[in-house]
C-alpha cells in the first residue's frame, strides 16, 4: 500500500462504515490541515479512507513506517496518528521519537492502563483506544492539528 492520498476536495465513497450513525466528524473550515496516519492494518486504513469527508483536511495514509519516515518532513504535517504496535518489529513510539515538530496521537487496541506513558516522546499528545472508533480518532486528531 505505501502511501494513499485522501484529497479534501473530493468526497470519498462512504461505503459501509463501522461507525454508528450518531457519530459525526467535527466541522472544520479553518486553514488547510495535513494529517499523516500510520497503521499497518489495511482494513483500518480503508475504513479511514472511507470515513474521511471533504473537511479541508488532507490525510496521507501509510502502512509502512520506513516509507512514512522517508517521506516525512516535520513541516509538512499538522498532526500524525501512529499505531503503537506495527508489524516487523516496529513500534509507534520509536517512529514518534523521530518526529520533533509534529503533535502525535497514539492509537492502539491495547488497553491504555497496560501502557506506560512515562517514557513517551514529548510530541505524543494523546492516546485513543481503537475501540473508541474511527470518528473519535479523527476528531481528536483534527482538533489537535487545528490548535497546533
Amino acid at each position: 500500500m505505501g502511501r494513499k492520498k485522501s484529497p479534501s476536495n473530493k468526497p470519498l465513497d462512504s461505503g459501509d462504515s463501522e461507525e454508528s450513525p450518531q457519530e459525526t466528524l467535527v466541522e472544520y473550515n479553518g486553514k488547510n490541515l495535513k494529517i499523516a496516519i500510520l497503521d499497518d492494518d489495511q482494513m483500518f486504513l480503508k475504513i479511514i479512507q472511507k470515513t474521511t469527508k471533504p473537511l479541508n483536511v488532507d490525510f496521507d495514509l501509510f502502512d509502512d513506517p520506513k516509507m512514512f519516515l522517508r517521506s516525512n518532513d516535520s513541516t509538512n504535517y499538522d498532526a500524525a496518528v501512529i499505531d503503537l504496535h506495527l508489524s516487523n518489529g516496529h513500534n509507534g513510539l520509536d517512529v514518534a521519537l523521530s518526529l520533533y515538530n509534529i503533535p502525535i496521537i497514539i492509537i492502539s487496541s491495547t488497553v491504555q492502563s497496560q501502557l506506560s506513558q512515562k517514557k513517551w516522546p514529548f510530541t505524543v499528545r494523546g492516546f485513543v483506544h481503537k475501540d473508541q472508533g474511527i470518528v473519535e480518532i479523527l476528531n481528536q486528531t483534527i482538533k489537535l492539528a487545528a490548535t497546533n
